[in-house]
């Protein structure tokens, strides 16, 4: 089996580019004198051509090498941010034009001047602690030092450092990127002063916000006061009675306005809670105890807007006090169901059940026929909602409406003037 034949050297490569070279050119044999060995002038005539094609490819290499040079000084210097290599010694060894454009001096006043130098006593004890931490765990650290340039002005940077060789092989450099970041310190301290204005002005009118819930509060108690007072003065069953109804309305706006001045969050109402501080003044209001008469209820997570709740609750008012004064006159009491729950789509569904003795109706409409559910009628309509009236054992009196958004704290303000 035939060998393969070896590869050939790059000195055997070039031997032969140069013999070619100089069968190419017959006349350099000319002044050749007979008595030379015709071997030896052969030799050196091959060996001067091999010369010259390497001093060609070394000029090529070097333009080359420049070429590359050049390329990486411009992206060195003209980098936008600043390059340093720093000693083990803690002194600038190598720093880009950037770099020195940042400090405010030349290129030639860093070298070999301490990095610390040139930061702010709180910046060298940032740079510190800094320095020691990426030499310690040999990993890329981040931090912001403050940097005082000649003039006396200081400017802030992010520093990204690592761990380097030397030129004798040890990782005692560092090799560090300083990137200003004084303007964006300038825009994080302008949007925490703006932040901090509108946190103070929030707070304001969130004390605002309580203190007219209050005074609501406590105007609405004048009223009820003043009822109190008159009631007191007749003997009149039907005064008496249009004047409890009367109180239980205003007190259950003014149950709204107690529980916004105690809570921390004025765009909302928690109508489970409210729903059962109503029933509990109701109950002890119309002597549901006393008539044997239970009232459920159902545990309720909705929340409405002051705008919704205050019409809302006006109508589950007049519904239970209807129920507790009228549905079990001819019975030994009863119960009554109260539930408030709110779909997916923000459908509020409110519901009061009772299994007394009924309403009456009239012939011509689907609702009962009083002041109080005239009223109900209008504060469904306020609430673009719907009521229907269920007659069967007992009465089920069922309003929809769809939840609206919760207000901003301005408009809650405006609507509701001191």
């Amino acid at each position: 089996m035939d060998r393969p034949a070896p590869s050939a050297q790059p000195g055997d490569v070039l031997r032969r580019k140069a013999e070619e070279h100089l069968a190419a050119k017959p006349e350099v044999f000319r002044s050749v004198t007979a008595d030379a060995p015709q071997s030896l002038i052969y030799e050196l005539q091959v060996h001067q051509i091999e010369l010259e094609m390497q001093n060609e490819h070394l000029r090529e290499t070097q333009l080359e090498l420049e070429k590359s040079r050049d390329k990486y000084y411009q992206l060195y210097d003209l980098a936008p941010v600043g390059y340093f290599t720093i000693g083990e010694n803690g002194l600038i060894e190598e720093v880009n034009l950037a770099g020195a454009g940042l400090v405010g001096l030349d290129r030639s006043q860093l070298i070999n001047q301490a990095f610390s130098r040139f930061l702010t006593k709180d910046g060298q004890d940032t740079w510190y602690f800094h320095r020691k931490r990426v030499i310690d765990t040999g990993t890329r650290q981040q931090t912001e030092l403050a940097f005082q340039r000649k003039d006396g002005s200081v400017f802030f940077a992010r520093a990204d450092s690592i761990v380097a060789n030397d030129d004798a092989g040890q990782g005692n450099q560092l090799k560090t990127i300083i990137s200003d970041i004084t303007e964006l310190k300038k825009e994080i301290q302008e949007r925490r002063r703006a932040e901090e204005v509108i946190r103070r002005s929030l707070a304001e009118k969130e004390i605002l916000l309580r203190e007219i819930h209050h005074r609501v509060k406590n105007n609405l108690q004048i009223v009820a006061g003043l009822l109190e007072i008159s009631k007191s003065k007749t003997q009149n069953q039907d005064m008496i009675d249009l004047f409890n109804e009367a109180h239980s309305r205003i007190h259950t706006m003014a149950l709204i306005h107690s529980q916004l001045y105690q809570s921390e969050c004025f765009d909302r109402i928690d109508m489970g809670r409210h729903l059962d501080q109503l029933v509990g003044y109701l109950l002890s209001t119309y002597g549901a105890k006393e008539n044997h008469i239970r009232v459920l209820v159902e545990p309720s997570d909705v929340q409405l807007t002051l705008t919704q709740a205050i019409p809302c609750t006006l109508i589950l008012n007049e519904v239970i006090v209807n129920a507790l004064k009228h549905a079990f006159k001819d019975k030994q009491g009863g119960s009554i169901t109260v539930s408030l729950t709110k779909a997916i789509d923000d459908l509020v569904r409110m519901t009061v059940k009772d299994d007394g003795v009924g309403l009456p109706i009239s012939p011509e409409a689907e609702k009962p026929v009083s002041f109080g559910w005239e009223m109900i009628s209008r504060l469904t309509a306020q609430l673009k909602g719907t009521i229907k009236v269920n007659q069967g054992q007992g009465t089920e009196v069922v309003v929809e409406f769809q939840a609206g958004p919760y207000e901003d704290i301005n408009d809650l303000i405006s609507n509701h003037p001191v």
